[in-house]
């Protein structure tokens, strides 16, 4: 039960939403935009969170389509994560989204809602990063395309008002090569200590990680070190790692030393089984 007053506002448009951010904001309510919720309702509950108004983007039905066309293939940022399991059209999603939370959970939690949300990991994302994708945002100056590569940065760079419209990748990718790892601490749901998607793609492998920083990273500089080293799998994959970013993350559920070693041992697995079905 959330312990304080909040307005509850439900648009039929992206449009609406936007204004009603707009309006919200105006008067000082502080506004957050609500999809599926899990994660936003049980801030303002345990009081970590303190909307004043909360823009419940349920109804917005351009929100909850995918989208699928000979170019592309699109997801409304309210399409569940128990959704893309099933009808995303792109194995390496599916495959992502399905090993988030749990089934339940998954009922509820929505594309835009884990890729915005508070917690790190976002994992659903990283698909689309390999993917070269896009990100449709709406905001106070209109909506825009923009790929995500100029987007995401750790995190989803969104300006105040602006909602997350859908995320797209060329339909190419619904056929490609792909490879997924996730570790966790042991064998029951849990966060990740790593959660690695590759894609073969244009004579290259195409690697974002998930649990090892406190970020998700698709590293153009560690990918093309992968690429000029030579020797066998394992050796390119140890120099995959050699030229990520420092800031490992390291806590007392792994240390930066054995997440390491979990994604050098994944980014070998991935070269053997995507090269040798090239």
């Amino acid at each position: 039960m959330i312990s304080y007053d909040i307005v509850y506002l439900r648009p039929d448009s992206v449009a609406e939403a936007v204004a009603a951010w707009q309006q919200a904001s105006e008067e000082g309510l502080q506004p957050a935009f609500l999809s599926g919720g899990s994660e936003l309702l049980t801030a303002a509950r345990e009081n970590r969170s303190r909307p004043g108004a909360l823009i419940d983007l349920k109804r917005i039905d351009e929100l909850g389509a995918i989208v699928q066309t000979d170019e592309e293939l699109r997801y409304g940022s309210s399409v569940t994560l128990s959704r893309l399991c099933q009808q995303s059209g792109f194995r390496l999603l599916s495959q992502a989204a399905g090993r988030v939370a749990d089934r339940t959970v998954r009922n509820s939690i929505t594309l835009g809602g884990n890729v915005c949300g508070m917690l790190p990991y976002r994992e659903a994302l990283l698909p689309l990063l390999v993917a070269d994708g896009s990100a449709s945002i709406a905001g106070p100056q209109g909506t825009r395309s923009e790929p995500l590569a100029r987007v995401f940065n750790k995190r989803l760079r969104l300006q105040p008002g602006e909602l997350l419209v859908s995320l797209a990748a060329p339909r190419s990718v619904g056929g490609a090569a792909s490879f997924y790892r996730r570790r966790e601490r042991d064998g029951r749901i849990d966060y990740p200590l790593l959660t690695l998607c590759a894609l073969a793609a244009d004579n290259t492998l195409r690697i974002a990680i998930s649990g090892v920083y406190s970020y998700p990273l698709r590293s153009s500089e560690a990918e093309s070190a992968l690429q000029a080293a030579g020797g066998d799998p394992d050796r390119r994959a140890a120099a995959f790692v050699e030229a990520l970013a420092e800031g490992v993350r390291s806590d007392m559920r792994a240390a930066a030393d054995y997440r390491c070693e979990l994604l050098r041992q994944a980014v070998a697995e991935a070269i053997r089984e995507l090269e040798g079905s090239a």
